[in-house]
């Protein structure tokens, strides 16, 4: 592969990576998805390239190292927030709600939830 081929898949590959970036910030799980699975199939390219790495590649090459690392970034605080979230939920579960009726028995109160179901 010649250094120009190896430049146009930078291209497309950088491209790719903030399609994802966006995806990422939209919270669109589904074209995550088909993303991942072109990345997947670039990965022979970089394999395949045993080029000279200098000028434009290397810029390139930068450009998406800047990018991959604020997209692992984005998925790390999308993971932490859906931890604290499901946390915060377990956590409600867990809570005695007993109160206790006018004959002093206990009396348990409707579940926690999120929705105002009663709408």
């Amino acid at each position: 592969m010649t250094e120009k081929e190896f430049l146009k898949e930078l291209n497309q590959f950088y491209h790719l990576l903030k399609k994802e970036n966006q995806a990422l910030i939209k919270d669109d799980g589904e074209t995550l998805l088909s993303i991942v699975e072109q990345k997947e199939s670039m990965i022979s390219v970089f394999e395949a390239y045993d080029g000279p790495v200098h000028g434009k590649v290397q810029d390139r090459l930068l450009a998406i190292q800047t990018v991959q690392e604020e997209n692992l970034l984005l998925t790390n605080q999308a993971l932490s927030y859906q931890k604290m979230f499901m946390d915060t939920i377990q956590q409600q579960l867990k809570k005695n709600n007993t109160v206790y009726a006018p004959n002093n028995q206990p009396y348990q109160i409707s579940a926690a939830t999120i929705i105002n179901q009663d709408m």
